[in-house]
């Protein structure tokens, strides 16, 4: 659970949630996807733990984001949307979803700007360093 957007990604290729979820996850993935024209060596990398450096990338990372409850469409955090997302995940250890918990409350207080795209990327940015920290493993 290093980035919740590799969550995103991982859940439905690991096969963590129903085909109907996997369905609507998928389709959003894409349509964030399409919407910004972001490549696919850029999602690639942010799944890799690489913050997307072109507008289209930081753009697609906010459409994932909105999308999945983590950032309001205005471009800031959702510490409880976040949670939302990390409860949802089947057989989470106990352990591991306090651990993201702390993660979404520590990065709910880090400094955003006015640009929603840049906003993403801090939080991104936020949810690796953090994960990091508390040690959190995982593909999702």
């Amino acid at each position: 659970m290093t980035a919740l957007l590799v969550m995103a990604i991982a859940l439905f290729s690991t096969g963590f949630v129903n085909a109907g979820v996997e369905e609507e996850l998928r389709n959003q993935l894409e349509e964030c996807k399409s919407s910004f024209n972001v490549s696919d060596d850029e999602v690639k990398g942010i799944t890799l733990k690489q913050p997307p450096t072109t507008q289209e990338g930081k753009c697609y990372l906010h459409c994932i984001f909105s999308r999945m409850d983590v950032m309001t469409e205005e471009g800031q955090m959702n510490a409880e949307g976040m949670k939302g997302v990390i409860r949802e995940i089947p057989e989470i250890k106990e352990s591991e979803l306090k651990k993201m918990e702390e993660v979404a409350d520590t990065c709910a207080e880090v400094s955003l700007g006015d640009d929603k795209c840049e906003n993403a990327v801090t939080i991104y940015n936020c949810i690796n360093a953090e994960s990091d920290k508390l040690g959190i493993k995982g593909s999702a």
